[in-house]
């Protein structure tokens, strides 16, 4: 048993909602998500070799392979509001215990006029010097990009499956611009021996919508039925899962799933994930 997989390229490619195409991707994202809250979709048409080759996966190694202290000038605690920059090893807790991860935090770049500066999540982004990981600013923005696209495209989607203008969630949560947030994770091996140890512990995403890329294994998420299950690596393939704000949002019709990512076992590499988590926070009257 494993999530849901669902080839959205009818939506990505035609964006047409009287397609039948579309309406039948409609369908199966309301099933999805309904009973897990979470799937793996393909035909996204992010470039694979944005994704997976020389440009956010190198970078986000490079970066972690750099000495503590050349991560430590761009820590996140340091940035303010905007919550942008580098979160060292054991920097969070989930439910009081504390996360065997390190990360680095980027969003939209926001002029220095922009009207929401100051405010939470919205700022300067802080990037390692292009000396240290050659490309990383262009590489991050560019993913982001596609990623808010992306996002855009699938609430459309989702407007649909809730029986919506299609134009609906997009016009009333996203636009002008929505509130995006982007990390990369880094997660060691378990110190102790066990292959069990987590990484993150059980939680929930506390936005409307995660866009998680993961290369290696170590997702779980609870099936309906309450088990905890891996989420495979599937080639190209993109995790969105519900997040809190998506479920209230929708009175537990979409659900918002308990996960958590697992630490490699002792001995094992370190493993690198990077993931995009956007979050609607609402806009501007």
């Amino acid at each position: 048993m494993s999530p849901p997989v669902i080839d959205v390229s009818p939506l990505c490619t035609t964006k047409d909602p009287s397609n039948p195409s579309v309406q039948a991707v409609a369908q199966q994202l309301r099933d999805a998500f309904s009973s897990w809250g979470l799937i793996q979709i393909t035909g996204h048409q992010i470039p694979s070799s944005l994704q997976q080759d020389i440009h956010i996966l190198r970078c986000s190694k490079t970066f972690f392979d750099l000495p503590e202290q050349k991560k430590l000038a761009i820590d996140v605690r340091t940035g303010g509001p905007a919550w942008r920059g580098y979160m060292p090893f054991s920097g969070e807790s989930t439910h009081g215990v504390v996360d065997r991860k390190e990360g680095v935090y980027f969003g939209p770049e926001h002029p220095a006029t922009h009207e929401l500066n100051g405010m939470p999540l919205h700022g300067v982004n802080q990037f390692p010097p292009d000396a240290d990981v050659p490309g990383m600013r262009d590489a991050v923005l560019k993913y982001i990009e596609l990623i808010t696209e992306l996002g855009k495209t699938l609430t459309m989607g989702l407007s649909m499956a809730l029986a919506l203008d299609p134009r609906y969630m997009n016009a009333h949560l996203l636009e002008p611009e929505p509130v995006a947030l982007f990390r990369f994770f880094m997660y060691p091996p378990n110190e102790i021996g066990a292959s069990g140890g987590s990484g993150i512990g059980e939680h929930s995403d506390f936005g409307y919508l995660t866009i998680l890329a993961q290369d290696s294994p170590g997702l779980q998420v609870k099936s309906p039925s309450g088990d905890w299950v891996d989420v495979p690596v599937i080639q190209d393939a993109l995790i969105v899962n519900v997040g809190d704000m998506f479920d209230m949002l929708t009175g537990g019709r979409f659900v918002s799933p308990r996960h958590r990512a697992l630490s490699p076992p002792f001995g094992g590499p370190h493993v690198t994930r990077f993931l995009s988590s956007s979050t609607f926070l609402g806009v501007l009257p």
